[in-house]
C-alpha cells in the first residue's frame, strides 16, 4: 500500500503505531529524533505520508516540520499531526504548514487508521485511474 515515516520520541507508541499500520498493508519507516528524521528523508526516501507527533523530545515538531518542507523529499508529501495541542495557535501553525490532518491525543488506533486511509487510499486510487488511462492510450497509439 503507502511508505509511511512515523515520527514519535515514544518508544512503546512507535512500536504500537508500526505494527498497526503494517499489519494494513503499509511499510512503516520509524524514527524517535530529529537526527534520524533526517537521514530517513535524506537517504533518498520518498513517503506517502508522514505521521509527526509534535510533541519531540530533541525538537519542537513544528520547527522540524517547517525544515521538512524545505527538503524535496518531504516539501508536499502530506502530513498528518499527532497532538494534544487544540490551541488556535497550533491550528494556524498547522495551516501555515499545509497539515493534511491532525489526529488528538490521547488517540485509539481506528482513529489513527482512519486518518492514515483517509489520505493514502484517495491518492492510491488516483495513481491506479492514471496508470490506467496511460494504458489505454498507449493501446489506441498501438493499434
Amino acid at each position: 500500500m503507502a511508505r509511511l515515516l512515523v515520527i514519535d520520541a515514544a518508544t512503546p507508541i512507535r512500536a504500537l503505531t508500526r505494527r498497526t499500520l503494517a499489519m494494513d498493508g503499509h511499510e512503516v519507516v520509524d524514527v524517535g529524533t530529529a537526527e534520524d528524521v533526517f537521514k530517513a528523508l535524506l537517504n533518498d526516501r520518498t513517503f506517502d505520508l508522514i505521521l509527526l507527533d509534535v510533541d519531540l523530545a530533541d525538537r519542537d515538531g513544528y520547527d522540524m516540520l517547517e525544515d521538512i518542507r524545505r527538503l524535496p523529499a518531504g516539501a508536499t508529501t502530506p502530513v498528518i499531526v499527532l497532538t494534544s495541542d487544540l490551541s488556535v495557535e497550533a491550528l494556524e501553525i498547522e495551516e501555515r504548514l499545509d497539515v493534511i490532518a491532525r489526529v488528538v491525543k490521547p488517540f485509539g488506533f481506528g482513529d489513527l487508521k482512519l486518518a492514515v486511509n483517509s489520505v493514502v487510499e484517495p491518492a492510491a486510487q488516483e495513481a491506479s485511474l492514471r496508470r490506467t488511462v496511460s494504458l489505454e492510450d498507449d493501446s489506441k497509439v498501438a493499434m
